[in-house]
């Protein structure tokens, strides 16, 4: 169960696309629709007599029997150090653009010191899919992510990328290769632990991704990338570059919630014991206040994530946001007069603005990429899409922030590309990094914004 604190911490940390699973079956990554008409699939109402596994009913819908053990393959996260505040900082700009040792000495030495491990930690990026033991998340009573190995796949991935980056002076490009295997890493490695957790580790993996779409609009930027190498990025992102699987986060922290109240009702009945047993002491007032059946509370419960989950399976969009932010007000009303939901119904508005956000990232690069190859091939830019491959490209060129395609023109021999962020105009491209969620913004994606960070 993700706590209050547990999502401020990631909302913070990682503020900053996935198959995702329609009663078990996968569909393809550009199938952007999400099958509008797709169950809103959700746990079992928790059995006070009989508990459900949620662990188990978890497992077997998310991950493939044969799949081998995450934990397994990313067991050498554990010889990882965290760099320290000088290199933590230099690696949130090396992550994305080139650099040099004389430009961020303590980087490079940290570098230096984990390199032998990063090897196997790339090899484990390349296993198609994994299997995770939630059992660990547990050992605190509830279904929550254990924060230093979830915090280490942020440092694997950055430090990935800012290898990638590294070269002895400026006037010494990467190779393409070099950055193709690092950006293929990280994205298999956000496809691997983007249900893992719930909502927290979601959000990491959006992070991830931003970084690795920054990085690429970077190479073609500065003309790292051929023709060859643009086709071959395509692929890599057509295969890794997934749709974000928000509502699959949301399933968790429903599921969570009902565990939850499983341990604390045991027999039907709150249990003093049982809650310190757990750890639940703290966030839990004296026995009976503003604690109802625990029926009700799961029902409640029930009702408000199936409404989220709904949305959430939908098509990413503006319209979606707005969706959200009324049922943010129907949360509200209904935590009153029930101290569980309120301590354990947090407010999930910014989870689907990010989703929105970093699905428009997703569609942004791949037409960047598109209309960069077309450029190599013909020798100038394409006047508009039309020009471009329609049927490829046809689940990407929407904008999630309007009801038409992403704004493409040529000005004076330079190309732009932008969404219209979250206000739904054209602000005839005037970029902010926020513009997920703040007005008179567009997001841009042609020229890669010389400022830009992930969130």
């Amino acid at each position: 169960m993700t706590s209050p604190q547990t999502l401020i911490f990631a909302i913070t940390c990682f503020f900053l696309p996935n198959l995702i699973a329609c009663r078990g079956v996968s569909r393809p990554a550009d199938a952007q629709s999400k099958d509008n008409e797709c169950e809103a699939v959700l746990p079992p109402m928790p059995d006070f007599k009989k508990p459900v596994d949620y662990v188990v009913w978890y497992t077997e819908r998310n991950y493939p029997s044969e799949a081998p053990l995450g934990d397994s393959l990313y067991s050498a996260l554990n010889t990882i150090d965290a760099p320290d505040k000088a290199a933590g900082r230099q690696l949130t700009a090396a992550a994305a653009g080139p650099w040099s040792q004389s430009d961020f000495p303590e980087l490079a030495e940290h570098i230096r010191r984990v390199s032998e491990h990063l090897q196997p930690l790339v090899a484990a990026t390349n296993t198609a899919e994994v299997t995770w033991d939630l059992t660990i998340a547990r050992k605190s009573g509830f279904l929550v992510p254990p924060k230093p190995e979830t915090r280490a796949f942020r440092y694997l991935c950055m430090t990935i990328l800012a290898k990638a980056w590294h070269v002895e002076n400026k006037e010494n490009l990467p190779a393409p290769e070099v950055l193709l295997q690092a950006w293929g890493a990280c994205l298999n490695c956000a496809n691997h632990i983007e249900k893992r957790y719930g909502v927290t580790t979601c959000l990491l993996a959006m992070s991830i991704r931003h970084y690795v779409y920054l990085a690429i609009c970077k190479g073609l930027r500065l003309g790292i990338l051929d023709e060859t190498s643009i086709n071959r990025l395509l692929d890599l992102l057509a295969a890794r570059a997934r749709i974000i699987p928000i509502d699959e986060a949301y399933r968790f922290e429903l599921m969570s919630l009902f565990d939850l109240l499983q341990r604390l009702y045991p027999n039907g009945k709150f249990s003093d014991a049982a809650a310190e047993k757990v750890g639940a002491t703290e966030y839990l007032p004296p026995r009976g206040f503003l604690l109802p059946p625990p029926e009700t509370t799961a029902t409640k419960a029930r009702e408000y994530y199936h409404s989220l989950i709904e949305l959430a399976s939908a098509e990413l969009s503006l319209a979606g946001c707005k969706r959200m932010l009324k049922l943010d007000r129907e949360r509200e009303h209904i935590q009153k007069g029930n101290n569980i939901l309120s301590m354990y119904l947090p407010s999930l508005i910014r989870t689907y603005e990010l989703s929105v956000y970093h699905e428009t990232l997703r569609r942004g690069t791949i037409l960047a990429l598109a209309i960069n190859r077309f450029q190599k091939h013909e020798g100038r830019w394409p006047v508009g899409f039309y020009e471009l491959n329609e049927q490829t490209l046809m689940s990407v060129k929407k904008d999630p922030y309007s009801d038409s395609g992403f704004v493409y023109r040529v000005n004076a021999g330079v190309p732009i590309l932008y969404s219209l962020g979250y206000d739904g105009k054209d602000n005839d491209g005037v970029h902010d990094g926020k513009a997920y969620r703040k007005s008179e913004y567009d997001i841009v994606i042609i020229p890669c914004p010389e400022d830009e960070r992930p969130q």
